[in-house]
């Protein structure tokens, strides 16, 4: 009984494991995971009073680059009643600042997506409305990351006067074509 257990939970917890892992970035210091780089740069920061206290105000751009030679394809996945999932699942990662107060709408947090992927596709439908050449047009096949391609963000944080930003990424892992 108690192997049976066992192995349903790890058949259970692996993939979740799996799926999601999180680990710390380094200011100016990417971390590279599954040939990709995760980091972030401060591109501004000030000192800003709120509410007579002191805090830090930091410009950071968050980003990812692929530093493979091949691109990172993750194709168009449907859920349970064969609708396209939502797009979230798309994300690449999840950047979240531990000490910002997220104080006057700035940030806690942000996410980078994989870029939406076009391909030309023949369509073979009589009822077709709009007259494409030949039967042709673009479909949305996946999402991907290409070669040397730097997908990034910019957001705006607080933390305590003193403090820098102390970054977690929690990378989402998306299953490539093989």
């Amino acid at each position: 009984m108690k192997k049976l257990l066992t192995l349903c939970f790890l058949v259970i917890a692996l993939p979740t494991i799996y799926a999601q892992q999180i680990f710390e970035v380094p200011e100016n210091t990417p971390v590279n995971n599954n040939d990709l780089d995760y980091g972030y740069l401060i591109t501004n920061e000030k000192n800003k009073s709120v509410k007579g206290e002191d805090y830090d105000r930091f410009e950071i751009e968050l980003y990812i680059s692929n530093t493979s030679n091949c691109m990172k394809l993750y194709p168009l996945r449907t859920n349970n009643l064969g609708q396209l999932a939502d797009n979230s699942l798309y994300t690449l990662a999840e950047f979240t600042i531990k000490n910002a107060t997220a104080k006057r709408l700035t940030a806690k947090s942000g996410k980078i997506e994989a870029q939406p992927l076009y391909a030309i596709v023949h369509v073979n439908n009589n009822t077709q409305t709009n007259n494409t050449s030949n039967g042709l047009q673009q479909a949305l096949v996946g999402y991907a990351i290409k070669p040397g391609q730097s997908l990034s963000k910019k957001i705006i944080v607080i933390v305590p006067k003193g403090e820098r930003p102390i970054m977690n990424c929690k990378t989402n892992y998306l299953p490539e074509m093989q």
